[in-house]
């Protein structure tokens, strides 16, 4: 069964406890605006579930996206480096069955 990683309307940023921002306490809202996406992992890799797979660079927030389940990342929608939005779907991670 694949499960897809997709771009919600809103995300909560990355916290970076060494650059503490009241800005890192609201989420992003992704619906008139784009990020540049970077991938953590290549297609065939084993992700856990809710595991960054990938981050977002966004007006100088970071936003991590997870992998829905546990599985093997088998695409990647978005190439590294290219612009994303709410609504795209950054990728597909086929389920393991136990």
């Amino acid at each position: 069964m694949k499960k897809v990683i997709k771009v919600g309307e809103q995300i909560m940023p990355r916290k970076d406890p060494q650059k503490k921002c009241s800005c890192q306490d609201s989420p992003v809202d992704l619906r008139f605006k784009s990020g540049i996406i970077s991938w953590l992992f290549q297609e065939g890799t084993v992700v856990e579930k809710n595991e960054p797979v990938c981050e977002g660079e966004i007006e100088k927030k970071v936003l991590e996206f997870v992998a829905p389940e546990k599985g093997i990342l088998i695409e990647i929608c978005i190439a590294e480096g290219q612009e994303f939005t709410a609504g795209d779907v950054l990728g597909w991670i086929d389920v393991f069955k136990y």
